[in-house]
């Protein structure tokens, strides 16, 4: 999976950085974001299939084209949380950046928890936005993958119906159990 400089900093912006080097480190992690889907998620097979005919120099205007790329803003999102931990983080003027010299004070750990937590949130919602294109896939709604997603509340943002502030997915799996059973 090709991700470059500027589709990282498209999707995660606090990880600008001068050089490449930031997102050189997650880009270690890139793999085990695209395990995790292909495990988790997106059938191995519509995988590939989709990978091999994606043409990347057009806009997104067809399903599998629409699905790579929000495949792709969750790989990078997924990939930049996990990294978070493992970089030294500071903070300038115009926001986070890694550690380059001496002379530069590490951000404090309340930031980097809020940074990480925003940049978690973000990843998950890429994981729901990679669940609303794969309705448009035969061969994902017939796969084992999809049985654990039959419910008309797929998605975190229905919980707003039930009146419930700030709703993600860890509250939807908390709340799943209640909407079904009503």
């Amino acid at each position: 999976m090709k991700i470059s400089y500027s589709d990282f900093i498209s999707v995660c912006p606090s990880g600008m950085m001068p050089s490449e080097g930031l997102v050189n480190r997650a880009s270690q992690r890139f793999e085990d974001a695209r395990r995790l889907l292909i495990t988790n998620l997106v059938p191995l097979e519509l995988f590939e299939r989709i990978e091999d005919c994606i043409d990347l120099d057009t806009p997104p205007d067809t399903p599998e084209q629409e699905l790579w790329q929000a495949i792709k803003r969750f790989v990078i999102a997924h990939a930049y949380a996990s990294t978070i931990p493992h970089i030294d983080l500071v903070l300038t003027a115009t926001g986070f950046g890694v550690v380059s010299n001496a002379n530069l004070a590490p951000a404090s750990s309340d930031r980097v928890e809020r940074l990480l937590l925003s940049v978690r949130n973000q990843a998950m919602m890429f994981f729901e936005e990679v669940l609303s294109q794969l309705r448009c896939f035969d061969l994902w709604r017939h796969s084992p993958l999809a049985l654990s997603f039959r419910s008309l509340f797929w998605h975190s943002r229905f919980l707003a119906k039930f009146g419930v502030p700030s709703p993600d997915i860890v509250l939807l799996k908390e709340y799943r159990p209640k909407i079904v059973l009503g």
